[in-house]
């Protein structure tokens, strides 16, 4: 009867410290980036000026989630969009009645979008004109943080698009898989939806 009672103290006692060496790690991986903002401008701005699309972003321990948010502001960019990429603890980070677009990017965190951006997502009050973009990065799953940013996205009032998944390790493209760098691949992709983006932006409301 005491070995069992030393057992399970022993177990306890580890599931404690996993679950809370868990919680350290999380929040030192969710724990916002300092304030930083950039101004992606169009060659020939054919649609806005001064920018029309607000990308907001969770930059995290890693430079992933603001790659694709620059490639995203690069593809904007290139069909005549001029854009804003902030951090959520920008000031810029905050939609201005200008805005045609919003993009939000969030790094996944134990298959739920960063918290920052969720809250983001949950406070915005958009005309129904305004596009919503929800953009999750992850290592190799992220349909349900995809998912979940969505939902909080829908609640703002703008027309919510399908959104998008890119990864660190799983492949982003058939090129990725047949050997391509997959951080660039992903890149790519963002660019891509940047550019379809842009295109939205073009025709106006629907």
């Amino acid at each position: 009867m005491t070995t069992l009672s030393r057992s399970t103290r022993r177990w306890r006692v580890l599931l404690v410290t996993a679950v809370a060496s868990a919680a350290v790690v999380t929040g030192w991986a969710e724990w916002p980036s300092p304030p930083t903002s950039a101004v992606v401008t169009a060659a020939r701005d054919a649609v806005s000026s001064p920018p029309g699309a607000r990308i907001i972003v969770h930059a995290g321990r890693s430079d992933f989630a603001w790659r694709i948010a620059r490639a995203i502001a690069d593809g904007l960019a290139q069909g005549g969009v001029s854009s804003r990429i902030a951090t959520t603890r920008d000031t810029a980070a905050v939609p201005q009645h200008a805005d045609r677009a919003i993009v939000l990017v969030a790094p996944t965190y134990w298959w739920a979008p960063a918290w920052t951006v969720a809250r983001v997502a949950a406070s915005l009050s958009l005309a129904r004109d305004v596009l919503v973009l929800p953009v999750v990065t992850a290592s190799g799953q992220g349909d349900r943080s995809l998912a979940v940013l969505r939902s909080r996205a829908v609640r703002s009032g703008g027309t919510v698009l399908d959104g998008l998944a890119l990864y660190r390790w799983r492949p982003n493209s058939e090129a990725a898989a047949a050997g391509a760098d997959n951080v660039l691949e992903g890149e790519r992709v963002a660019r891509d939806a940047g550019r379809q983006l842009a295109a939205r932006v073009a025709q106006g409301p629907r």
